[in-house]
């Protein structure tokens, strides 16, 4: 059994990028926006300053609490027109009663470095080539690329949201991938995914997979990441049943520690990549 060691790939692309940036002795700039302040929420975009101040890219976070959206999007338009930001992100989830389709599509499509804005997602699903791909997806195809998969046969994808299950299913499709997805309205969803070469899931719905999903050839990729309480203490859980699973497959993803780190490094490299000044 393999395990998709996603920090393991994700140094060695830190390496790459810092570099790359003293090689051509380019500053860049990251922008992070949070609105609520969760604690989870600071987790993320303390792991993504972590990895900023490892190549020497500037990343700053803005808090809002319980501002208007009027005044979020106002800021997003003037980070829009500063030449000295290279990129712009919305931590997600945001607080509720705010709309994050609103928000996320105030960026720009040349900083949209997360690949989420409606222009960047439309050019993807078109058969196109957006400036950038939601970062999550293109994670997971590379962090299977980093361990030779093969791209060939088939996919069910447990999940559709315009974040990570149509996307994923939209990256492997183009390598050649015969895809299907799942969702809470599927019936057999477990007879479906036994019979599948790749197994992703992306619901947030801890612990979801069981032994009863998986195959001993299959691939498995654990895209969920919830925060669970368990005999009085916290712990973070994907998708997956991992401790169940893993010895059944032929290789899977870890959580944390596996497509979580990539998302981390395809959003920095989209930012290094930016040619913007």
């Amino acid at each position: 059994m393999i395990i998709l060691d996603g920090k393991k790939v994700k140094d060695q692309k830190e390496k790459i990028l810092k570099d790359y940036l003293v090689s051509v002795a380019s500053s860049k700039k990251l922008v992070i926006i949070d609105i609520g302040g969760e604690a989870a929420t600071q987790t993320y975009i303390k792991q993504k300053k972590n990895f900023g101040e490892a190549i020497g890219v500037a990343v700053v976070s803005k808090t809002f609490m319980d501002e208007p959206e009027e005044e979020i999007i106002s800021y997003i338009e003037e980070l829009n027109g500063d030449s000295s930001v290279n990129g712009i992100i919305v931590q997600l989830p945001i607080k509720d009663g705010y709309s994050e389709h609103d928000i996320v599509n105030t960026i720009v499509p040349e900083k949209d470095v997360d690949g989420l804005t409606d222009i960047n997602k439309e050019a993807l699903y078109a058969g196109g080539k957006p400036l950038f791909v939601p970062a999550t997806a293109q994670g997971v195809v590379e962090l299977l690329e980093a361990y030779n998969f093969s791209f060939k046969g088939t996919v069910l994808i447990i999940g559709e949201s315009e974040l990570t299950g149509k996307p994923i299913g939209e990256l492997l499709k183009r390598r050649g991938m015969e895809v299907s997805f799942a969702n809470e309205f599927t019936e057999n969803t477990s007879e479906k995914a036994r019979t599948a070469d790749l197994l992703v899931s992306a619901t947030g719905v801890p612990g979801l997979v069981t032994k009863e999903y998986v195959h001993e050839k299959q691939w498995v990729v654990d895209v969920g990441f919830s925060m669970i309480e368990k005999n009085g203490e916290k712990k973070i859980m994907g998708d997956v049943q991992y401790d169940e699973v893993k010895d059944l497959v032929a290789a899977i993803t870890p959580v944390p520690g596996g497509v979580g780190p990539m998302t981390v490094a395809v959003l920095f490299s989209h930012l290094v990549q930016n040619p913007l000044p």
